[in-house]
């Protein structure tokens, strides 16, 4: 649910003794087709990309929770922050301190989920440069996505470049003011502007040296040539 996928789908020709049901099953799914051998399963719970927290805790307190599924079901309820980014964007949620020491019910994570759903971009997109996405929030808050944080990530809302968090120890948000709002954000490789910048210098110093070696070489056959004819006149 946290990272949107909105579909599960099962091979039964290549794998037909691995089937969902007997891996235990995957909660949420229900089958809607299947076909040429595929099953193909959507997941009541599915989140839009593009959305919202009501709270969050700190990466020290999500660390102190023993339990996998305890922590794993809590994603789509909190936002993880570090304590850097609890003092710059802790008003905009409430923090949960609780130290749950059983998992969320199913009927919890269910509503936990609809919340996030409710709270999803109107659009998003992705483009040949990165993604972008309509957002309308009621308060200032950190949109999620559930995309990998890379350096090379620069957001955009309404045009404007602002900054990229990394949340959940590892995923990306964006920090948007309260209305409607364009986010964009573009991946650009780190590094990419000084390796060109490199590959031009480089590439003019070796027209350089091919033209001047070529030049250097002319030279030498006309003094050449010029010596040999000057031998030929002077020869008695």
């Amino acid at each position: 649910a946290l990272v949107s996928a909105r579909y599960y789908i099962e091979n039964t020709l290549v794998k037909p003794r691995e089937t969902i049901e007997e891996k235990g099953g995957l909660y949420g799914y229900e089958q809607v087709d299947e076909n040429n051998g595929y099953r193909i399963f959507e997941s009541r719970n599915y989140i839009p990309m593009g959305f919202t927290f009501e709270s969050y805790m700190t990466q020290e307190n999500y660390d102190a929770i023993g339990s996998r599924e305890t922590s794993d079901r809590l994603l789509v309820k909190n936002l993880i922050l570090t304590k850097e980014q609890k003092e710059r964007y802790g008003h905009m949620m409430e923090e949960d301190t609780e130290t749950l020491k059983k998992p969320m019910s199913d009927d919890q994570f269910d509503l936990a989920c609809r919340e996030r759903a409710a709270s999803a971009c109107r659009s998003f997109q992705f483009t040949n440069r990165g993604f972008e996405a309509q957002a309308d929030l009621p308060a200032d808050n950190l949109v999620f996505f559930s995309v990998p944080y890379d350096e090379g990530f620069t957001a955009y809302v309404d045009g404007r470049e602002t900054v990229t968090e990394r949340v959940d120890g590892g995923l990306m948000a964006v920090p948007v003011p309260a209305g409607e709002h364009r986010i964009e954000v573009v991946y650009r490789q780190v590094g990419l502007r000084a390796a060109v910048f490199v590959s031009l210098i480089t590439a003019f110093l070796l027209i350089i040296y091919v033209f001047g070696k070529r030049f250097v070489r002319r030279n030498t056959k006309v003094r050449g040539t010029s010596t040999n004819v000057l031998a030929i006149e002077n020869d008695p």
